[in-house]
């Protein structure tokens, strides 16, 4: 079954405004499917359900706790007729409000496909049964499902060939992992509930203590943030306390899985409280984060370092300092010098110092991108 067409058709009847009846009768005339509502007593909910309860369900669920116990979990059976049927509960804010019975007419589906989908239909009749379904129940309900479908590669949700949902997930894409360097998950779950006040055009998980937040519709240059975007970041990571990795901007839903992988590289890479780490500005970075994952952090820690530091820590100089400055600044002398304060004759001083001590020549542009490259992982000893 193509499940596409399925989320299509629940999107479409919840956007339409249709009820409920409408909606199912739809669905399973599309999708050669026979459903049925009902309540805990096992009564119909639907005037027009084509499907009825199992036989053995219903002897199965009598001979139980009872109603009060309700379905714990999916029941399944197979009809006189070979057909595959599936009894799912409908649950809503944590209380059980009734059961779905999903028949495949034409027998087509495995057992694993037909649990799939009769789950994702319980889920979607929570949202109607006894309550008129509001406009922010139906935001919610379409932030639930493209959440899934955006954060899972095992869904078989092919939103990259779905032009419905697609519309809904316009191009200019981002995503954005936040961590608490105090990993409490109390401080990014108060966090998370306030990401909708931030940015519009969100949706996020929380995953393994990180907070993943996917960004679309976005207006950027190329691979650049936009600058209110940006700002709006640093607002909420500073508000917050978190650190923040950020990808690339791109374009294919296809490609959603290589950029969660990069915001999650930045994030590695963030070292201050509320500090901010975007892909484009941190290329270099990252290959050697991904070398060192390979071969190890020492691959890359250069013994000039170590002896620089050593040396500063035993006479009280600050060569290795100078050395960041300078590299920092993209080897420009005034900025360097501005940085740490000093004037262009102490700074030049110093570099003559490290060619002198420790043989660092600062005009072979190749030590210096390898200097580069060691102070990444020399911060990380």
């Amino acid at each position: 079954m193509d499940k596409p067409s399925i989320d299509s058709l629940l999107l479409d009847g919840l956007h339409s405004g249709r009820q409920l009846t409408q909606i199912i009768s739809e669905l399973e005339d599309a999708l050669g499917l026979e459903l049925g509502l009902y309540s805990l007593d096992l009564q119909p909910l639907l005037s027009n359900a084509r499907a009825r309860l199992p036989g053995s369900f219903e002897n199965a669920f009598a001979s139980s706790s009872g109603t009060e116990a309700g379905l714990r979990s999916e029941y399944f059976s197979v009809d006189p007729e070979g057909r595959r049927c599936c009894v799912s509960p409908i649950i809503r804010d944590g209380v059980q409000l009734g059961i779905i019975v999903v028949y495949a007419r034409d027998g087509a589906l495995s057992r694993e496909e037909l649990h799939s989908l009769s789950v994702r239909l319980s889920k979607f009749c929570a949202f109607f049964i006894n309550a008129e379904i509001s406009s922010s129940q139906r935001h919610s309900y379409e932030s639930l499902w493209l959440t899934g479908a955006v954060f899972s590669s095992n869904t078989g949700f092919d939103i990259t060939s779905d032009a419905g949902i697609a519309e809904k997930l316009r191009s200019g894409y981002v995503f954005c992992a936040f961590l608490s360097p105090s990993r409490q998950i109390r401080q990014l779950r108060n966090a998370e509930r306030d990401l909708g006040r931030f940015f519009h055009n969100a949706l996020h998980i929380i995953r393994e203590n990180v907070i993943l937040m996917f960004l679309h519709s976005l207006k950027s240059d190329g691979r650049s943030l936009p600058s209110p975007v940006r700002k709006e970041l640093s607002t909420f990571a500073q508000r917050h306390k978190l650190q923040c990795g950020v990808s690339d901007c791109f374009d294919s839903l296809s490609d959603r899985d290589f950029y969660i992988r990069q915001a999650l590289a930045c994030l590695d890479m963030a070292k201050s409280d509320t500090d901010i780490v975007y892909a484009g500005e941190h290329y270099c970075g990252l290959f050697f984060e991904r070398i060192n994952a390979e071969l190890g952090m020492d691959v890359f820690l250069l013994q000039k370092l170590v002896q620089i530091s050593d040396y500063d820590q035993t006479f009280g100089t600050e060569y290795l300092a100078t050395l960041r400055a300078y590299l920092s600044s993209g080897n420009r002398v005034t900025a360097a010098a501005n940085e740490l304060y000093i004037n262009h004759s102490t700074l030049n001083y110093r570099l003559k110092k490290l060619h002198s001590n420790f043989g660092i020549d600062v005009e072979d542009s190749r030590s210096m991108n390898a200097l580069r490259f060691g102070l990444i992982n020399f911060d990380k000893r």
